[in-house]
């Protein structure tokens, strides 16, 4: 809802000191108010930054590397749910990992919706192993039927990633 977005950053500015840590975007890029009504969020999320409110952009899911680099520049976002997609081009990948922007990772979520293979290595393997500041998560656990937990068997006994490393994670995303 492009038009309810400058209520709601303004909303984050006002109950930022009871509890509010920060404003997300999350959409389908086929929508058809994606991209001509995008200039609404635009505005809501310079507001947002010029209040110093915490900014995370879904993105490098369902779009490719530059989506990316579109929620960073033009957002302000420091964090990025998904991102799987900028393993497709090595500087946008360079500079997530010398930026340290922070990656949310949904590893049951991303086979499920189809934004990674289930024949193909997880990003979260490489982005972990490759030192970017990554984390774990779950997305949308009742449309997708998971919990965290899920989450962490996922990347402990399929991806054999080990315990300390999902300590990490979490301190990561802390």
């Amino acid at each position: 809802f492009p038009e309810w977005s400058q209520e709601t950053a303004e909303l984050c500015v006002k109950y930022r000191n009871d509890g509010v840590v920060g404003m997300d975007l999350a959409g389908d890029p086929s929508d058809p108010d994606y991209g001509p009504k995008m200039h609404l969020h635009k505005a809501a999320f310079d507001y947002a930054h010029e209040n110093n409110i915490n900014i995370t952009i879904h993105a490098g899911e369902a779009e490719g590397p530059k989506s990316c680099t579109n929620a960073v520049d033009d957002f302000h976002a420091v964090r990025i749910g998904h991102g799987y997609h900028i393993i497709e081009d090595e500087l946008i990948y360079t500079r997530f990992k010398n930026e340290q922007y922070h990656l949310e990772c949904c590893p049951i979520s991303s086979y499920r919706t189809g934004s990674v293979k289930q024949s193909q290595k997880h990003p979260l393997i490489r982005f972990f192993k490759d030192g970017l500041n990554c984390s774990i998560s779950t997305d949308d656990p009742g449309i997708m039927l998971t919990t965290i937990f899920d989450d962490y068997t996922e990347v402990k006994n399929i991806m054999k990633l080990s315990i300390k490393n999902i300590q990490q994670m979490n301190l990561n995303a802390a």
